[in-house]
């Protein structure tokens, strides 16, 4: 008796035959539709409202260690990084958007900028940093394009997308202050990849 056991990537193989022999994949970026199953590469990063809310962190965290003004002679630079509540809302931001290990990736291709929602349950030890800032190839499907105009949240999904987080007054004076210019750039804090844009929810990253 003999008896054939797939693998997850003898799965894959298969499925993107099968779609290739039925000319399914499209590879053309200027001629994507929603609903295309399409294969792009391009460079990976992360998610860059999380990457830099994560640096800000550490710099407060660093920046309270060693820092040894008294508060009357800190400025408002120090004064803003060594904040308790400061410190606990850059904490609850960056919770929320990696809440339930969702996380969203960007490929940058052809001039061309795809937004990847992933799951960090479906990489080799729950770990995407192994993939972020290299080159690999995405099969997935398109869901959303943003050619001309348009742009689509880092937030959304979240909870910070009902509260139109990124529309609130405070919070844009709050990382468009020039104390954090250094941190955050002369830009503010950037909650959305503006368009030439498309999202495609991923299949397989790989080589």
């Amino acid at each position: 008796m003999e008896e054939k056991t797939h693998t997850t990537v003898s799965l894959f193989q298969k499925l993107k035959a099968d779609l290739d022999t039925a000319k399914l994949i499209n590879r053309n970026i200027d001629t994507y539709e929603i609903g295309d199953f399409v294969e792009i590469q391009g460079n990976l990063k992360t998610n860059p409202l999380i990457e830099m809310l994560s640096a800000l962190k550490e710099l407060m965290a660093l920046a309270n260690l060693f820092s040894d003004k008294p508060k009357n002679n800190q400025s408002k630079k120090d004064k803003l990084m060594s904040d308790a509540k400061f410190n606990a809302q850059i904490e609850g931001l960056i919770n929320g958007l990696q809440a339930g290990g969702k996380k969203d990736i960007i490929c940058e291709a052809s001039g061309l900028k795809v937004v990847l929602p992933t799951d960090e349950n479906y990489f080799l030890n729950n770990n995407m940093s192994e993939i972020t800032d290299g080159n690999y190839k995405i099969l997935g499907k398109v869901v959303q394009i943003c050619k001309d105009s348009g742009e689509i949240s880092l937030l959304r999904n979240t909870v910070f997308s009902k509260l139109q987080l990124d529309k609130m007054k405070e919070f844009r004076d709050v990382f468009n202050d020039p104390a954090l210019a250094d941190f955050v750039g002369n830009g503010g804090i950037t909650t959305t990849i503006e368009a030439p844009v498309i999202m495609i929810i991923p299949i397989a990253i790989y080589v």
